[in-house]
């Protein structure tokens, strides 16, 4: 049995404890969100990961900058960091993309691949925790946006899934 000063100065460290952990997730909330995003995404559905190629080492063929699987090894490769996507992507990475604003020399950098994936209907989240890596999640709001009046109601409503966009 404990006594009454040491029980009053657990729940006092306990609920300084709750505060603390409170003030942090508000002041944090964007990357508690991503977080909790990046976490669910990957636990729902089959992913796969692009792992950068050892310190020194690039790959065999410069990627294209004119389809996902390119953008997303243009990603892993620059910034050293694992990109995690959907394994159904992998099916649908060959279409060509588009908007690219400028003429790009030998490869593109991560925030032009960061950037290319977002007009393309991506959406890219940093991940910290437990490791860090770049998840890229197709974001079927932004999909329906880009694609014209007629074919937006074919695209399921769920934001997470792998939209036939073929008419």
């Amino acid at each position: 049995m404990m006594k009454p000063r040491a029980r009053r100065a657990t729940i006092g460290v306990a609920a300084l404890a709750v505060v603390l952990l409170v003030v942090l997730v508000v002041a944090c909330w964007g990357t508690v969100r991503d977080h909790v995003e990046a976490w669910h995404f990957q636990l729902t559905r089959k992913t796969m990961e692009v792992t950068p190629p050892p310190k020194g080492f690039r790959p065999v063929q410069e990627p294209s900058v004119e389809d996902v699987a390119g953008c997303r090894l243009i990603l892993a490769t620059d910034s050293c960091l694992p990109v995690v996507f959907d394994s159904a992507e992998d099916r649908v990475s060959a279409f060509v993309l588009r908007d690219l604003d400028k003429e790009v020399t030998e490869f593109l950098r991560v925030d032009e691949a960061r950037r290319v994936l977002r007009v393309n209907g991506y959406r890219i989240l940093e991940q910290r925790f437990p490791r860090r890596a770049y998840v890229v999640i197709r974001d079927v709001d932004r999909i329906r946006e880009l694609l014209p009046p007629s074919a937006r109601n074919r695209i399921p409503r769920d934001r997470y899934t792998c939209p036939e966009l073929v008419e």
